[in-house]
């Protein structure tokens, strides 16, 4: 529920027409989130297995700039103003 709502406020401001209609932004913020919990099941599940491995340690090194990275693709793509989500309300 958490990832839902922090993700459901991420966009708020945004104005792309996909996120303008409720049900598709809905689906989309479900969708991240399934993902995010997903991601952190594999990470949970795998850390014991892989922790010595030096490519999982270098993968999971990098998730900050995937983040980013996505981060800025969802403000050009969902037309948002640059840094929308550090800017205080």
């Amino acid at each position: 529920m958490y990832c839902f709502y922090t993700t459901w406020n991420l966009y708020v401001g945004c104005n792309s027409k996909l996120l303008k209609n409720k049900l598709i932004k809905c689906t989309f913020v479900t969708g991240y989130s399934l993902f995010c919990v997903m991601a952190y099941c594999v990470l949970y599940y795998t850390w014991d297995k892989y922790n010595k491995n030096m490519l999982y340690l270098i993968y999971l090194l990098g998730v900050p700039l995937y983040y980013f990275t996505a981060v800025k693709i969802a403000e050009y793509v969902f037309e948002c103003n640059k840094y929308h989500t550090l800017l205080l309300k």
